[in-house]
């Protein structure tokens, strides 16, 4: 009986911790897309549209080259920190080797694309873009090192240094490009002021991590990194996948339509992909967590934990999204009128990045259960028809045909993983509880239409806010002696397995 009460305390403690993790991420997910945001906003309305052009394309440039030249190292750390709980040693022997691999990679990384921003320049028809290419390719080392200490903190499960250290990267990155906005210094210095924030959050996060230094001899080292990249090469691949799945986009406007369009998009981008971030938020905790989960065989709790945040996530994101679709062309008028051609991609995009958010905050599972490569090859199908789809209707339908084209491809692959779950890991979901669950986002909807009429229309939006927020902490948030984080109330989510 005793065992019995303790195993519940146990879990009941595990579930409160989880909890606590996610709303820190959480927080600091809204900090992070937040200062980016007004970022955008910022250099959009002081450089003009065409300057937030070339910075977002020099910006998406350094997201691709960071994740597919990493080799999936931060990620794939998370993985083995985490199965190692409680061995010290081992930890220390895999943080240490991935972050010096990842400091010489950045350097080679650098070193041998240095040459080709000329190209790049060219390809996109953007005279001005080799120069910024080459400043983000000056921070590569430090992009490297400090992903992979964010993700040594994510695997030991220091979520408030984790959290911190996201925070304090972008709050800099923000600070230091105002200081140069300030100063009427050319849009070069914004690309500048990433890679100064990037050098001081890598050296602050290895401070955090100085305990866990040591110097293994190279047949360990060799040992240990061929372990950790036979993993991280997998969820490298399937990282760059999930890379063009939600940039391509913003790279074949560049092509086709040119720096001006590609400002206006990226508008759109930002604010679509607000949902995307709050879903991989979710997933940060969660990772860690079903990675320990299936290295002790425990696979009902994993399967638990991956239900309740398919659950939670499209709850939050289904009123997020409709609230950024019903306010989408207030918040742009508001901000520039200029932009105003972002108003109906932002619409589209949203309302299809809702399910692809979702399913994020569960795209781990896969590499958490030693099945990495499914995730790929689902993302690899999205990629393959988000590309073909661009190509199609962007030159035919402009900014709209963007959103629809990668709108559609996330939506098929969100849809995908359902079933997939069921067949690779047993882990069944509810579908009428998602369709609950939507049909509550859409009411939400009909009801901001109708109050709006009637009342101001940002008081409609804090009713409805209010309103969510009631129904999100009767359906999920935990009740005194309430053994699980049930999903009951309005859409008797009730737990089956």
């Amino acid at each position: 009986m005793d065992e019995v009460i303790a195993e519940a305390g146990h879990r009941v403690n595990e579930k409160k911790k989880l909890l606590s993790h996610a709303s820190l991420v959480l927080l600091a997910t809204g900090i992070v897309q937040g200062s980016q945001l007004v970022l955008r906003l910022l250099i959009g309305d002081r450089w003009g549209d065409l300057d937030l052009g070339l910075y977002s394309m020099a910006i998406t440039l350094g997201f691709f080259f960071t994740t597919i030249f990493g080799l999936g190292i931060p990620q794939g750390l998370v993985k083995f920190v985490a199965e190692n709980a409680g061995n010290q040693h081992s930890q220390r022997n895999f943080i240490s080797t991935a972050l010096f691999s990842s400091l010489f990679l950045g350097v080679l990384t650098a070193s041998m694309l240095f040459p080709f921003a000329g190209p790049l320049g060219r390809l996109f028809k953007m005279p001005d873009l080799p120069g910024l290419i080459r400043i983000a390719l000056v921070g590569l080392p430090f992009f490297f090192c400090f992903q992979t200490g964010l993700g040594a903190l994510n695997g030991l499960r220091r979520m408030r240094h984790y959290s911190f250290q996201n925070s304090f990267n972008s709050i800099a990155m923000l600070s230091l490009t105002i200081l140069a906005m300030l100063h009427g210094l050319p849009i070069r210095y914004a690309v500048l002021m990433t890679v100064v924030a990037a050098i001081l959050s890598s050296f602050w996060t290895l401070g955090l991590l100085r305990d866990y230094f040591v110097f293994p001899a190279w047949p360990h080292f060799r040992s240990i990194f061929g372990t950790l990249t036979r993993f991280s090469i997998k969820l490298m691949a399937a990282n760059s996948v999930n890379l063009v799945n939600t940039r391509v986009d913003l790279l074949l406007v560049g092509y086709f339509l040119g720096e001006t369009a590609v400002g206006h998009y990226s508008i759109t981008t930002m604010l679509a992909r607000v949902l995307i971030l709050i879903g991989g938020a979710i997933q940060t905790v969660t990772y860690p967590v079903t990675a320990e989960y299936f290295g002790a065989n425990k696979r009902e709790e994993a399967a638990r934990l991956i239900q309740k945040s398919a659950y939670f996530s499209f709850f939050i994101l289904s009123v997020l999204g409709i609230l950024l679709v019903f306010y989408a062309e207030q918040l742009i008028r508001a901000y520039n009128l200029d932009f105003l051609p972002a108003v109906m991609p932002t619409k589209i995009l949203t309302a299809c990045v809702i399910f692809y958010g979702a399913a994020g905050s569960i795209g781990g599972s896969f590499a958490s259960f030693g099945r990495p490569k499914v995730a790929l090859k689902l993302s690899a199908l999205s990629a393959a028809t988000n590309v073909v789809l661009n190509m199609i209707l962007i030159p035919a339908l402009g900014l709209e045909g963007a959103a629809l084209a990668t709108g559609l491809s996330l939506f098929v692959v969100a849809l995908l993983y359902v079933p997939v779950l069921r067949r690779v890991m047993d882990v069944h979901f509810e579908l009428g509880s998602f369709g609950k669950i939507l049909a509550f986002a859409l009411l939400l909807y009909a009801l901001l239409a109708t109050l709006s009429m009637v009342i101001n229309t940002w008081v409609a939006a804090a009713l409805v806010c209010v309103i969510s927020a009631m129904v999100f902490l009767r359906v999920f948030a935990p009740a005194g002696s309430r053994r699980e984080l049930s999903i009951r109330s309005l859409f008797a989510l009730r737990n089956q397995h």
